[in-house]
């Protein structure tokens, strides 16, 4: 088995968050900066600290301007639809719902499983090790291929080899029992609590 850090959610919060304090910190320099005349020597055609930043002519320009409404609605949109977009990023996500196939004997049709009532009963199992705050479980596939996809949240210091093997040898050990199949792939996300990082173990 292969450990490689993960880029996921964790990494895509600390790069947009410090690209957002990055450019709040910036913008309130920039205002702190002109509010007290402190560009005033640098760069001489600004405004005095006691004048508006855009001339009476110039904003009352932009308010006539029927597209002025429409673009800051427009921009107020596409804010809050990233916004949407990021906040269903953090979210887990089940892959493989609905249900599995297990192929039967020819002329003795198929049995489908719901996939989440599988994955629930993992997930208990799982929950149960040491070390293991949390998990998510998702179950895909059929007879041929069945995959199980685990994301644990796990106690510092955990050892994490010796909770990938009890995961190879016990839930998915277990699960291909229970679903009747040779071998169920297995996919391993591990995150340590306390703002610990997270490692892929495939």
């Amino acid at each position: 088995m292969s450990t490689t850090m993960s880029s996921r959610p964790g990494r895509l919060n600390r790069t947009l968050l410090a690209l957002l304090g990055a450019v709040l910190l910036l913008s309130g320099a920039a205002v702190l900066a002109l509010a007290t005349g402190a560009l005033s020597g640098v760069l001489p055609g600004l405004a005095p600290p006691d004048q508006p930043v855009l001339p009476e002519a110039a904003l009352g320009y932009l308010l006539e301007q029927p597209w002025v409404p429409v673009a800051v609605a427009a921009l107020g949109v596409l804010v809050a639809l990233l916004g949407l977009r990021w906040l269903l990023a953090q979210l887990p996500r089940r892959s493989g719902t609905g249900r599995i196939g297990l192929g039967g004997e020819p002329g003795r049709g198929v049995t489908r499983l719901d996939a989440s009532t599988v994955a629930d009963a993992v997930e208990h199992d799982v929950e149960g090790y040491a070390g293991v705050r949390s998990a998510h479980a998702a179950v895909s596939g059929g007879r041929s291929q069945t995959t199980l996809t685990l994301s644990l949240v796990v106690d510092p210091g955990t050892d994490l080899r010796a909770l990938t093997e009890r995961v190879r040898d016990h839930a998915q050990a277990r699960l291909a029992r229970a679903l009747g199949v040779d071998e169920v792939r297995g996919r391993l996300l591990v995150t340590t609590g306390r703002g610990g990082g997270s490692t892929t173990v495939a």
